[in-house]
């Protein structure tokens, strides 16, 4: 049996993993763009602003996410003990048409603070999020994905996921790291979803 060469192995291994990364919002325009609350399904969801003094506004009941504008958030995440398939807080967004070849599949999010906009707390590192690609053909099914939790504005995370057939594909996004602290808070907001093609 023949040896790989160190650097055909280090190729094998980049193509055997799925990337994750954070970063800026991207500078350019990816192929597909779809705002936070153009989904298809979702945990559970409240079609307005909460109200805390309407008795019918079960919004912090449960898996629930609420509208602000074209975003969506959410106010923790209610998944128990830290496991990437239990968590109830998702949202799953399809793409029209896909086809072969690789993929970067990310959000732009950032952190809705409850205290009031204008302030950039820095104590709260990061959103961890699961990706996940569910269609006809795909290679590495999810990764977990961290995204800056910037008060003030929209950061990207993202993860490249191989498409071996051309089709109907969803992007399911679960946040796993709802966190807090005595000065600060974590309320993930979802501005928007892209698929972006590698050429």
């Amino acid at each position: 049996m023949k040896k790989l060469r160190p650097t055909l192995t280090s190729v094998v291994i980049l193509v055997a993993t799925t990337l994750a990364f954070a970063q800026p919002v991207l500078s350019e325009e990816p192929d597909i763009v779809l705002s936070g609350t153009a989904f298809n399904k979702i945990s559970g969801y409240y079609d307005d602003l909460p109200n805390p003094d309407d008795p019918n506004d079960k919004g912090d009941e449960g898996c629930t996410w609420y509208r602000d504008g074209d975003a969506i958030f959410t106010k923790w995440d209610h998944g128990g003990e830290a496991n990437h398939f239990g968590h109830c807080l998702w949202v799953l967004y399809v793409a029209v048409d896909l086809t072969p070849g690789y993929w970067r599949l990310g959000l732009n999010a950032l952190n809705r603070n409850p205290f009031g906009a204008g302030v950039d707390r820095k104590t709260y590192p990061r959103f961890e999020v699961l990706v996940e690609l569910e269609g006809p053909s795909v290679d590495w099914g999810s990764a977990v994905v961290f995204v800056p939790a910037s008060d003030l504005e929209a950061k990207s995370g993202y993860a490249w996921f191989r498409v071996r057939k051309r089709g109907l594909y969803g992007v399911k996004y679960t946040w796993l790291n709802d966190d807090s602290g005595p000065d600060w808070d974590a309320n993930i907001m979802i501005d928007s979803v892209f698929f972006d093609k590698w050429r």
